[in-house]
């Protein structure tokens, strides 16, 4: 739930938001602008092109489509959703290999929850600064909307669940 309303209420990959967690969970060191500007370039097209248009193809049919038959669009919709975590799949090994991260197993939950956050931060700063300036010459100091934070947390609460909600988010 908290993945989609990412997803539906602000355009984000949630592949991205998997993928910062999971490089802080490997106790990676923080990602740095350049990291996180190669990444995203990495998968970007793949995203606007292949994924968001399976995504929103699969929506249009959710619960059924006008006046189609409910069961003949359902399969289609159970399709989609196939092709669709497909896709992501494929995104996600190809960002794996976009970008090279450094692991360290010896850190603390709270520091690998703590590079997380700061993973998450600067992927969504990154993405609404894009999406702020698509025809525009002027970015908002503060691009992140403060309605992501619930869940932001719920997603980073998953990934580390020896932390609690509190904790979780002092990091964001």
């Amino acid at each position: 739930e908290a993945c989609m309303a990412l997803q539906v209420n602000h355009d984000i990959d949630v592949n991205f938001i998997f993928w910062c967690c999971w490089a802080g969970a490997m106790g990676a060191p923080s990602l740095d602008e350049i990291q996180m500007e190669s990444a995203m370039d990495a998968v970007g097209q793949w995203q606007r092109e292949i994924v968001r248009p399976v995504w929103r193809a699969r929506w249009k049919l959710k619960p059924s489509y006008e006046s189609f038959p409910e069961d003949l669009t359902e399969t289609l919709r159970q399709q989609l959703i196939a092709a669709e975590l497909n896709a992501e799949h494929i995104e996600m090994l190809h960002l794996a290999r976009a970008v090279k991260i450094r692991i360290d197993t010896g850190l603390s939950t709270w520091d690998k929850a703590s590079h997380a956050a700061s993973n998450l931060k600067l992927y969504l700063s990154h993405h609404f600064i894009r999406e702020n300036t698509k025809g525009s010459s002027t970015v908002s100091q503060n691009p992140i909307p403060k309605d992501i934070q619930v869940p932001l947390s719920t997603v980073l609460c998953a990934c580390f669940p020896e932390l609690n909600r509190d904790e979780v988010l002092s990091l964001l």
